[in-house]
């Protein structure tokens, strides 16, 4: 159970805190470029309105990482 101050719950400053300091490295981000000549600029999300299960997210990363690991182990093995 969260603590309240002033009536509201302490979760709901520490995301409101959050949510500030991201939106902020994203504006220096994109001040400084380091959002430029990224792959896919300029085109759709590919499935952007198509509902997903609970976890895709995660398992998509999973599958992507573990083929980066395979693909760099293979390449140091040669």
């Amino acid at each position: 159970m969260a603590l309240a101050l002033d009536g509201l719950a302490w979760d709901h400053y520490a995301v409101n805190f959050m949510e500030q300091i991201v939106e902020r490295r994203i504006a220096e981000g994109r001040r400084e470029g380091k959002f430029d000549g990224l792959s896919g600029h300029g085109k759709p999300i590919p499935d952007l309105g198509e509902q997903r299960e609970e976890g895709w997210f995660a398992r998509r990363l999973v599958r992507d990482e573990r083929l980066k690991f395979d693909a760099e182990s293979d390449s140091a093995s040669i």
